[in-house]
């Protein structure tokens, strides 16, 4: 029940792991497993935030999008696909979307002179949008993007580009979630309207 590929899993993230899927297939881990060891990202994610190292969380937060296939293909290599599996990895997404957008706004937080308002603003919204795209692509019959798919690997590159502009201004972050934004809004309102 694999999705449509996006762009960045097609050309980076999958050239990177399938090679580490090649090595975890002749393990005895569990699709599973490998799904809920992906939680572990939190901490340092967290920990990077909280210190302020926004090119490090950004790159943590692109590592965590190629790791992010590796559970679903060694559950199809393994033959080992599960409604069940699938379900975790959604809500293992989900709850690493969530901390890699709390991680980024707690160093602008902590580490620039961002008034508070904005930064609590852009993170609630870019976490509460990225929960109500999924839901209307859940709901609606229309799977196509309309302009630019908003793909969760497309998000996470977006964000470790951010991550890494916000070292020459933390607005240029602001933007790039207000990019996000924008995107899951445009993508929203069209399935809304076919629906």
């Amino acid at each position: 029940m694999k999705g449509p590929t996006g762009f960045v899993s097609k050309h980076l993230n999958r050239k990177i792991s399938n090679k580490i899927v090649d090595r975890l297939v002749k393990t005895s881990f569990t699709p599973n497993q490998l799904t809920f060891s992906m939680l572990i990202f939190c901490v340092p994610l967290f920990l990077l935030g909280y210190s302020g190292y926004f090119v490090l969380c950004g790159i943590l937060i692109q590592l965590i999008s190629i790791l992010d296939g590796v559970d679903g293909e060694v559950a199809r290599r393994k033959n080992l696909v599960s409604e069940k599996g699938a379900v975790y990895d959604t809500v293992v997404d989900h709850v690493l979307d969530a901390a890699a957008v709390m991680a980024l706004g707690l160093a602008l937080l902590r580490h620039t002179d961002l008034p508070t308002e904005v930064t609590l603003l852009a993170v609630s919204l870019t976490v509460f949008l990225r929960e109500v795209a999924f839901l209307t692509y859940r709901i609606s019959r229309e799977k196509k993007p309309h302009l630019i798919r908003d793909t969760r690997d497309g998000i996470c590159l977006l964000m470790m580009l951010g991550s890494f502009l916000a070292i020459l201004s933390p607005w240029l972050l602001i933007l790039i979630f207000l990019l996000i934004n924008l995107l899951r809004l445009d993508n929203m309102i069209f399935r809304l309207v076919k629906a």
